[in-house]
């Protein structure tokens, strides 16, 4: 059996306002946090951040994918910090991450490469 609720009962009952059975203080209840709700998705679209300058990247290369993403990870540090912005956060430090393992491979295969090159000439 679960715990026993902890919120505040609602003035004159047992129970508080999610667990009231009057249907009209939990409408009360529903229509508070509906509007909760539409505030905070209202505010969270003014804080945009400003377009990205990409124009100098090349995108098809791991070290402009790695300079889009840091980026990209500045312009949603400015935004207000929330659930949201830290899941974007880290899927693209994630990314990131794997970006320049890849192109710390190629540095290395490329150094491999050339090293083979000029022994086997």
């Amino acid at each position: 059996m679960g715990k026993a609720c902890r919120a505040r009962a609602v003035h004159g009952t047992a129970l508080c306002v999610r667990h009231a059975k009057d249907p009209g203080i939990r409408s009360r209840a529903l229509e508070g946090s509906r509007r909760g709700g539409k505030k905070r998705g209202e505010s969270l679209r003014r804080s945009t951040a400003s377009p990205l300058e990409v124009e100098d990247l090349d995108l098809e290369t791991v070290a402009g994918l790695r300079c889009y993403l840091a980026r990209a990870l500045l312009q949603l540090g400015k935004l207000p910090f929330d659930v949201k912005v830290a899941n974007a956060m880290a899927q693209m430090v994630n990314v990131a991450r794997a970006g320049i393992e890849a192109a710390d491979l190629e540095t290395r295969l490329a150094a491999l490469e050339a090293e083979v090159g000029t022994h086997v000439a």
